[in-house]
């Protein structure tokens, strides 16, 4: 049996987000470098990203995120795949959209799951942190959260019992006891 400490109980908090939230982020990362490299495109025509990729390298300045804005999200930088070039007037320019555009609506969409799964996170985080405080050791957090036991045991090692480590028979071999009177 031990003691969860405080450290203890976060790295089972983030043990268990982790397994239940991992594939839904990286969805949704995947989904911020699609929109990021839609968003270029749209900016771009196909003529004039051939033409920026045709130019010599270094005439113009490549940059890995998309950065815009919406009037109704505010700022936001998106990751493309690869290092695209920009002329030069857009390369530190955010791109500010109009809330009826086509881009904005895009943003808007991504930005309204990003939000629902943040969300859902928080809530899972405040169930997780409300079981574990309500314990005290591993044991008793199995009892409670019997299913928890895997993440528990990557936190912590192996479910300690209440057994002595030691054998009292060796024990009170090796000390002589009981005495003989």
């Amino acid at each position: 049996m031990a003691k969860l400490t405080k450290g203890k109980r976060s790295t089972i908090l983030r043990l268990i987000i982790e397994h239940r939230f991992n594939a839904p982020k990286k969805t949704l990362e995947e989904r911020k470098e699609k929109v990021a490299n839609t968003l270029y495109e749209m900016l771009y025509d196909e003529e004039t990203r051939k033409k920026m990729n045709a130019l010599p390298k270094g005439w113009l300045e490549r940059k890995i995120n998309f950065n815009c804005r919406t009037l109704d999200n505010g700022w936001i930088g998106f990751p493309m795949s690869e290092a695209r070039p920009f002329k030069y007037e857009d390369v530190n320019k955010t791109v500010v959209y109009d809330t009826r555009s086509g881009e904005s609506i895009l943003i808007a969409d991504y930005k309204s799951d990003e939000m629902d799964l943040e969300r859902e996170i928080s809530a899972a985080r405040t169930k997780i942190k409300a079981v574990l405080e309500s314990v005290n050791t591993d044991k008793q957090l199995v009892a409670v959260w019997p299913e928890a036991e895997q993440f528990i045991i990557k936190a912590m090692g192996k479910i300690h019992t209440n057994l002595p480590t030691v054998v009292i028979a060796d024990l009170n071999k090796a000390l002589d006891l009981p005495p003989e009177e």
